[in-house]
């Protein structure tokens, strides 16, 4: 079982340390990166768009491509139109690390309009200061379908593409735009050319051969394992979430030690627990499809009138990218594409959730139909009156008809009560629904632990066989004695040989049964203990592998001090935990042997293989932490000709001594700025010191000399006026001078 939950259901993987599972969608967006090709991953919530998007960043940066991630959701929706793009620009800004300052820019160009303004930034600052080519990922642009003045951002989006005819800087600058919107949505205004550059990008469900690491995770044999992920993708058909959402569930109930998800009617337990029933009204993923039928939906009744003829299946609905109905139904999630252009319901879970009871009490009246059905006998009717009766009989039966049409609308009323109390109970009828189904859950639990109490009787009862075995080996030893005392005559001992031959052919037969039984245990011993080896191998490694991923994210995020530390802590892991790489061939050259240390007798972590591949990317983070230098060097002192020997900070550690191979000795502040430089010595200085008060300072040299350099001040000046006073007396003579 690991040890940490590997199913990211909220956030980006990367964030979660979870397990990103790479799809068809990840080298397309790599290689429309690469030839700095527009692109957009507009798909339904939770498919895996912003753990995409890290990952294709991260990969990019790796080749020498800058990026940018700028998320809007922190911009905001209630701010001004020039609040909202200098906060665009000021998060372009803090990533990219300009030298230009931007609130100084932004105000000497006033003049500019807003857009105008962010393309000019862009061509005169941006790429001026970035040589490399620049990839910008803008996140959530489906916030910006509230407000009202964003036409103008992704016409300018527009403009890098189609400016780079007459500006070829442009061509080192390209987007990707990701969120819960369809092109036709970006540009509102029908007087302006809609939204049509880039090349899409389309995020696709799992498949059952891209899910294994999630069924890994499960920390089970590999044949439960498999026969799970197929249970579990019948129900979720690939979901991204829907199916970490139903592994981690599984994971909760197999530590809850409640093993009903091991079978069919187990897991339908376990998602109707998860998903349906009150659960429903809860999660988030059907939250967002909900709103999206109905409280987002451009038109209530087409859309969900469409979605009923998908799930009634009767005929095949053909997709239309031009209908605006079927693309608000494929931005939901509850439908998708199949290969032959239909669309189907997504899964087995928003099929049974979003059903044809959920659809009719959420389908509105339409009032433009029951119109046009009544307008035929309206005029049937007008003709007879005026016929009849003339303008009083109309006007008559102008007043009858109004009353009528009021009693129609208190009908109405009524009827639309009665619903409502109906659509009340059949909430309740739901709740109780979803109460039964946790009662009958309940049950399976208890006839579960019942199952668990019979198999411990079962156990007891095999013990109780071995000790009446036993109890019978000792009774066939006293048999052997009582042989052995039985002296009293030929035929008595004869007689009493046979029958212990007879018991020792018996005996025999038992022991080899016993040793079978034993080998057999063993064997099975064995398989548990190299199965659980196998498990914490791959533990281990995805455990690298996520600390790897960390290091690289924090260094791509620039948070250089938190990538040192977790380097240190994985650099400590791999030395303390991983079988050295000259060993590390095949797992199966690691044998985690029984530990038989006797008590209170500490024992080594059991050394773990770590896969070339995971080896390779732990090496690669830590190779880019160790070769950064970024917060590593303060300064280069360098003034000596020939090679330092030696150096020593002052006590007060403002100062620095420098000992050189070129004879002299160097004072340096802690700026790196050179105080004073000593010549005293006539050969190499191997070694200079301070004294404890800081003010003498010592350096020896390959000139057999020491000589100590005095810094007190006072004692200087007493020297220099004892000296002075010497030579008024004594005047120089030209030898002296010579000397």
């Amino acid at each position: 079982m690991a040890e940490h939950s590997i199913y990211t259901v909220g956030g980006t993987v990367q964030a979660g340390n979870g397990v990103y599972i790479p799809r068809r969608a990840d080298e397309q967006l790599l290689e429309l990166c690469r030839s700095r090709t527009f692109a957009y991953v507009l798909t339904p919530r939770q498919m895996g768009k912003s753990s995409l998007m890290v990952q294709t960043a991260a990969q990019l940066q790796e080749e020498g491509i800058c990026t940018a991630i700028i998320d809007l959701q922190p911009i905001g929706a209630k701010v001004s139109p020039e609040e909202w793009y200098l906060g665009l620009l000021t998060e372009l800004e803090d990533q990219l690390d300009l030298d230009t300052d931007l609130l100084d820019w932004w105000e000497a160009h006033t003049h500019l309009g807003l857009a105008q303004r962010m393309t000019r930034f862009f061509s005169a600052i941006v790429l001026a200061e970035i040589d490399a080519p620049l990839v910008v990922f803008i996140d959530e642009i489906d916030t910006t379908l509230s407000l009202d003045f964003t036409d103008d951002f992704f016409i300018a989006l527009r403009y890098f593409y189609t400016a780079r005819a007459q500006n070829p800087e442009f061509s080192r600058l390209s987007f990707v735009l990701i969120g819960v919107a369809t092109p036709a949505d970006l540009i509102r205004d029908p007087q302006r050319t809609p939204f049509n550059v880039g090349q899409r990008v389309d995020l696709t469900d799992f498949t059952p051969k891209e899910a294994q690491p999630l069924a890994a995770g499960l920390g089970l044999p590999p044949s439960e394992t498999q026969q799970i992920l197929i249970w579990v993708l019948d129900w979720t058909g690939g979901h991204p979430y829907l199916t970490q959402r139903l592994f981690q569930a599984v994971v909760e109930s197999i530590q809850n030690s409640f093993p009903t998800p091991l079978t069919p009617s187990g897991l339908d337990h376990l998602v109707t627990a998860t998903f349906f029933g009150g659960m429903s009204e809860r999660d988030n993923n059907l939250q967002f499809v909900r709103d999206m039928l109905t409280h987002r939906a451009p038109d209530v009744y087409q859309v969900l009138t469409t979605y009923q003829d998908i799930w009634r299946g009767r005929q095949q609905v053909e997709d239309e990218e031009q209908s605006l109905i079927k693309s608000h139904l494929k931005l939901s999630g509850v439908v998708k594409q199949e290969d032959d252009k239909t669309l189907r319901v997504r899964n087995a879970i928003y099929e049974q959730v979003f059903d044809e009871t959920w659809i009719r009490e959420n389908l509105p009246v339409n009032w433009r139909k029951r119109i046009r059905q009544l307008q035929g006998v309206i005029a049937a009717g007008l003709l007879i009156t005026f016929t009849s009766s003339g303008f009083a009989g109309w006007a008559l039966w102008e007043r009858q008809r109004a009353e009528k049409e009021t009693q129609k609308a208190r009908d109405f009323a009524v009827e639309l009560e009665n619903q409502n109390r109906e659509v009340e109970r059949q909430k309740k009828l739901a709740e109780e629904r979803g109460n039964e189904l946790a009662e009958a859950l309940k049950a399976t639990q208890a006839a579960q632990m019942e199952a668990e109490a019979k198999r411990k009787e079962a156990e007891s009862a095999q013990e109780f066989a071995e000790q009446t075995q036993q109890s019978e080996t000792q009774q066939r030893q006293r048999a052997e004695s009582a042989l052995q005392r039985a002296e009293a005559g030929e035929a008595e001992a004869n007689r009493q040989t046979t029958i212990a031959q007879t018991q020792t052919r018996i005996a025999e037969e038992n022991a080899e049964d016993a040793k079978q039984s034993a080998e057999l245990a063993r064997t099975q011993t064995r398989i548990a203990e190299a199965a659980t080896q196998e498990a914490e191998i791959e533990t281990f490694n995805a455990d690298i592998r996520a600390d790897s991923l960390t290091i690289e994210n924090l260094m791509a995020a620039n948070f250089n001090f938190k990538a040192f530390l977790a380097g240190l802590a994985l650099g400590q892991r791999i030395q303390r935990e991983a079988v050295p790489a000259s060993t590390n061939s095949t797992p199966a050259s690691v044998s985690l042997t029984k530990n038989t240390a006797k008590p209170n007798t500490p024992t080594a972590t059991p050394l773990k293989p770590l896969r070339p591949e995971i080896r390779l990317q732990a090496a690669a983070a830590l190779h880019k932490i160790y070769n950064f230098n970024g917060y590593l060097q303060r300064n280069t002192l360098a003034s000596h000709t020939d090679g330092v020997r030696s150096v020593s900070f002052a006590p007060d550690g403002q100062t620095l001594a420098s000992a050189s191979s070129d004879g002299t000795v160097k004072l340096w502040d802690r700026s790196g700025r050179e105080l004073q430089t000593f010549e005293g010595h006539t050969d190499r200085v191997w070694s200079v010191s301070f004294a404890p008060d800081g003010q003498t300072l010592a350096s020896a040299s390959s000139d057999g000399r020491v000589i100590l350099w005095n810094f007190d001040l006072d004692d200087l000046m007493a020297k220099s006026c004892g000296w002075l006073r010497d030579y008024m007396t004594n005047p120089a003579t030209p030898d002296d001078h010579k000397a």
